[in-house]
C-alpha cells in the first residue's frame, strides 16, 4: 500500500504536528489545482501517509504544492491490509490522509468502509471540506436548489438504467447522477420517457477551460447532444419537483377545459403548464380522445 516499498516502521513519525493523529478525509480540486484550500495543502504537507484512488493522478496535485509526503494507493480491494497498516501508524501517532482523483472522497469512491471502521474502533476520523462537483453543478444549473437527490452513477446495461430512473421517478426534488459520455444520450432518451419532457442539466468539465452547462428539457438536450462528441464524465440533473399527474386527474382537467371550449392544443399547452413532468403525446391523444367521445 506504500509506495516505494516503504513499511510502516520507517514513516519518519516525528514531524511538527497541528492536527490530531487519525485519518483525514481532504477534499482536493476537481480540475483547476489551484481550488484547494489553505489547510487541506496544510494537512497533505504533515501526513506520514497519503492514500489515493490512483497514485498518478494524485502525484499531479503534490507536486504542484511541493508536498513530499510518502504516498500510496487504498482502494476498496486492498481495504483489510491497508485498514491494519493505517491503525498501526495511528496508534503510533501519525497523520493519515485519504484522498480520491478529484473532489471530496467517499462521494461515489472508496473511504467509506475505512472511516466507518476506524471510526468504530475509537480511531480519530475528521474532514477537511472543499470541491464537489455535484454541488457545483447543482449551483449552476439553475434547477430548484432547496433539496435534492444524489443518486450516484447510473447503471450500465439499458433495463437496469430503465429500473433506475423508475425508482428515482417517486423521488420529487431535483435529482443528480453521474453518466460516462458514451451513454449520455441513451440515458437521456429513457429519461425522457419516464420523467416525461422535465427540466434537466448536465454540466461537465467542471473548473477547467472548457467547463459547459446545459439546462434544457430533456428532449431539447437529446436533440442537442446526439452529433456531438462528449468527453469527459457528466453530471446529470433533472428536476422532478412536480409529481406526474395521475390520469384519472388529467382527465378531469381535459373535460374541463373541453367544457370550455379550448382547442386540442391549447388543453396540452395549459396542461402542461401545470403538471411539467407530463407527456406531450400522452395528453394529446387522451384530449382527442376525449373530444370524440
Amino acid at each position: 500500500m506504500i509506495n516505494n516499498n516503504d513499511q510502516v516502521h520507517g514513516l519518519n513519525t516525528n514531524k511538527t504536528r497541528q492536527y490530531e493523529a487519525g485519518l483525514y478525509l481532504i477534499s482536493t480540486p476537481i480540475g483547476n489545482l489551484q481550488d484547494i484550500t489553505f489547510r487541506a495543502v496544510e494537512v497533505l504537507a504533515q501526513s506520514d501517509l497519503i492514500l489515493c484512488e490512483n497514485t498518478q493522478e494524485s502525484q499531479k496535485l503534490l507536486s504542484r504544492y511541493n508536498i513530499h509526503s510518502k504516498y500510496g494507493t487504498y482502494n476498496d480491494y486492498n481495504h483489510k491490509i491497508a485498514l491494519n497498516q493505517i491503525k498501526q501508524l495511528i496508534a503510533a501517532g501519525c497523520i493519515v490522509s485519504l484522498i480520491s482523483d478529484a473532489g471530496t472522497p467517499l462521494i461515489s469512491d472508496p473511504g467509506y468502509k475505512l472511516a466507518r471502521d476506524l471510526k468504530q474502533e475509537g480511531y480519530h476520523v475528521d474532514a477537511i471540506p472543499g470541491p464537489c462537483s455535484l454541488i457545483m453543478a447543482l449551483s449552476l444549473c439553475t434547477l430548484p436548489t432547496d433539496s435534492f437527490y444524489f443518486g450516484g452513477f447510473i447503471p450500465k446495461t439499458e433495463q437496469a438504467r430503465r429500473n433506475f430512473f423508475q425508482k428515482a421517478s417517486g423521488i420529487h426534488t431535483t435529482l443528480i447522477f453521474f453518466e460516462r459520455q458514451n451513454r449520455l444520450v441513451s440515458s437521456l432518451q429513457i429519461a425522457l420517457e419516464i420523467f416525461g419532457d422535465a427540466q434537466a442539466a448536465i454540466a461537465r468539465e467542471l473548473t477547467k477551460l472548457h467547463q459547459e452547462i446545459l439546462t434544457e428539457s430533456l428532449s431539447s438536450l437529446i436533440n442537442t447532444l446526439s452529433t456531438r462528441n462528449i468527453k469527459g464524465e457528466v453530471i446529470l440533473l433533472i428536476s422532478n419537483a412536480t409529481p406526474i399527474v395521475k390520469e384519472d386527474e388529467m382527465d378531469e382537467l381535459i373535460i374541463e377545459m373541453l367544457a370550455n371550449k379550448m382547442s386540442v392544443k391549447e388543453i396540452v399547452s395549459s396542461v402542461l403548464n401545470i403538471y411539467p413532468n407530463g407527456k406531450k403525446n400522452q395528453i394529446y391523444r387522451r384530449a382527442n380522445e376525449l373530444k370524440n367521445q
